[in-house]
This record gives C-alpha cells, structure tokens and sequence, in this order.
C-alpha cells in the first residue's frame, strides 16, 4: 500500500531534535509515525504535520495535533499556521522531491 520507507519510525531523526522543543512542524510527515515518536519522547510537545497524500494524512492526523493536507510547494502555510511559531522544523525525505527546494 505505501512505501515503507517513508512509514516507520525514525530514531535517526528523533535523535537531532532539541529535547527542549515544544512545538514541531514536520514537512512530509507521512502516516505518522515520526510524529507519534516525538509526542511519545514529549507528552508535552506540539506536532503539526504537512502531507501530500491524503491517505498518508488520514493516518497521521491519529498520531500528530493537527496534519495539513495539501503540496507545500503551493499551500500557503501563513493561512494555517501562526508566524515564527515552530521550536523546529523537519524535512525528513522531503527535499529531494520537491521541484525547487
């Protein structure tokens, strides 16, 4: 059904971000699974993510405190999201598919 290399967890990942954060944007955050990683290592941090796939999103929005479906390639995120909000941004397996990073 999906890639499984975009669906499980991510130790390598989870292990860059600052233990002092507390509020996440994860771009491409798939079905979840990072995101539930960081709550799980933070009950009190806040986890957004962004998702192409609607699919992916479906999941994820049971694992992350809100998920944005759409391509953030066009999506205006100032409509969503507050500016200078985010502790820490992820573009894990992301960049690399996008047109002009």
């Amino acid at each position: 059904m999906f890639n499984p290399s975009y669906i499980g967890t991510r130790n390598d990942i989870l292990s860059l971000i600052p233990d002092d954060v507390s509020r996440v944007l994860d771009i491409g955050c798939s079905t979840g699974a990072l995101d539930e990683q960081i709550k799980q290592s933070n009950n009190n941090v806040e986890v957004i993510g962004i998702e192409f796939d609607e699919q992916m999103a479906n999941i994820a929005k049971n694992k992350s405190d809100k998920v944005i479906v759409g391509n953030i390639e066009s999506i205006n995120l100032a409509d969503s999201l507050p500016l200078n909000y985010f502790d820490c941004i992820i573009f894990a397996d992301i960049l690399e598919h996008l047109k002009n990073p």
